[in-house]
């Protein structure tokens, strides 16, 4: 927000700058990278500070590179070069993710649905919440499809892989499936699996993305 003339012949030790660290607290003068490389003649690398700019309004976010220079191997450093790489567009796409990652969780939470994610290739699970799924089994977490076939009800095994395998090898990989699953605490849950199977380019199933939400309220519902 300066003009060239402005800026020349300052120094980072004055405090009008109002550098901040990413958690929002005040740097301190003697913190900025620029002066950590010159005391410690060690080099700072993508150090991201935010500074204040008079135009904007707002704060400037910062990515720093901070390199001292020596005359000599035996003496301290003199001058330290630093390179300012403008990150303030970065910062606020990443913040506008977060943002959307915690009304994603919130929708999840409230709609009892953990998004889950199936790596063909690898045989690897994972499942995504930021409460712990109703079908945590008693190892606390999964690794593969059988880890899960394992809890869920004897009697809806057969049913599910068959459902989970013919979708496969549909064209349009779409996957829905209706079961019941065996907690670790022996409680009798009822889930509902929606998703769709990614493919390469070789029309090859590589992925099965979805949605798992626990429906054992509405199923009883039913019964009763």
């Amino acid at each position: 927000g300066l003009t060239r003339d402005k800026l020349l012949g300052r120094t980072s030790l004055e405090p009008e700058w109002k550098l901040i660290s990413e958690d929002g607290t005040r740097l301190p003068p003697d913190r900025h990278p620029s002066m950590i490389a010159l005391q410690t003649g060690t080099p700072v690398l993508n150090a991201v500070c935010g500074i204040y700019n008079p135009e904007r309004l707002s704060c400037t976010w910062l990515n720093i590179n901070a390199i001292p220079r020596f005359r000599s191997p035996e003496e301290p450093p003199h001058q330290v070069f630093v390179t300012l790489h403008d990150i303030t567009d970065l910062k606020r796409t990443e913040e506008a993710l977060r943002t959307s990652e915690q009304r994603l969780h919130l929708a999840l939470d409230s709609a009892y649905l953990v998004s889950f994610e199936w790596d063909i290739t690898r045989n690897e699970v994972q499942w995504f919440a930021s409460k712990t799924p109703v079908m945590t089994p008693a190892s606390g977490h999964f690794n593969t499809f059988e880890d899960f076939l394992d809890i869920v009800h004897p009697e809806d095994r057969q049913s599910f892989t068959a459902k989970v395998f013919a979708a496969m090898e549909m064209v349009d990989g779409r996957y829905e499936n209706e079961f019941r699953i065996i907690q670790s605490d022996g409680k009798l849950r009822w889930l509902h699996n929606t998703g769709f199977f990614d493919r390469d380019t070789h029309n090859r199933p590589i992925r099965l993305i979805g949605l798992s939400q626990d429906i054992t309220d509405r199923k009883q519902a039913e019964f009763e």
